[in-house]
């Protein structure tokens, strides 16, 4: 119970943090962890190191895709000015929506199968998965506790992704 109060906690410090809105080009309301958004990274602490701002200087940003109608789900965490990501499948899906504090937030909970395109790392995260409507802007935050104990934390806002180029993995 303790760790679901820190997880929330967490969430809503990081959705609290202030979003230029200048710099987010053609918002719009759309169905959240959708396979046409893009999740940029604003903020970034990853073992309680805050990396934001090198996510920020590298445009990293978080895709889920699926190759075809009939295949998996895949996660990306891109970082396309130093052309490297981690990419995998995601597996136990599970999803739930809730109301928190009066706000809708959608949650999707899952295992993330990842390999990294700059090492030869490979290993699988426990992902908890946020999106909501904060201030009339769309965001995430993302909960990762990879299996070596590393805890990482990444939010910002959400993106069309028909407005943007996509990395593909």
């Amino acid at each position: 119970m303790n760790l679901i109060l820190l997880i929330i906690n967490v969430t809503w410090l990081f959705l609290s943090l202030p979003i230029d809105k200048q710099n987010i080009p053609d918002i719009e309301k759309h169905k959240p962890f959708s396979l046409e958004h893009f999740y940029i990274i604003n903020h970034a602490i990853l073992d309680s190191v805050d990396y934001s701002e090198h996510y920020q200087n590298v445009n990293g940003y978080i895709k889920f895709y699926q190759p075809s109608p009939t295949e998996k789900f895949y996660m990306a965490n891109v970082m396309p000015k130093e052309d490297t990501q981690s990419f995998g499948e995601i597996t136990d899906l599970e999803t739930q929506k809730e109301f928190i504090d009066g706000e809708l937030v959608e949650i999707a909970n899952f295992k993330w199968h990842f390999k990294n395109s700059y090492d030869d790392i490979s290993g699988e995260a426990d992902v908890i998965f946020y999106t909501t409507m904060k201030d009339s802007v769309h965001q995430f935050v993302c909960l990762m506790n990879l299996e070596n104990g590393e805890f990482s934390i990444f939010s910002g806002p959400v993106l069309d992704f028909e407005k943007h180029k996509e990395v593909k993995p």
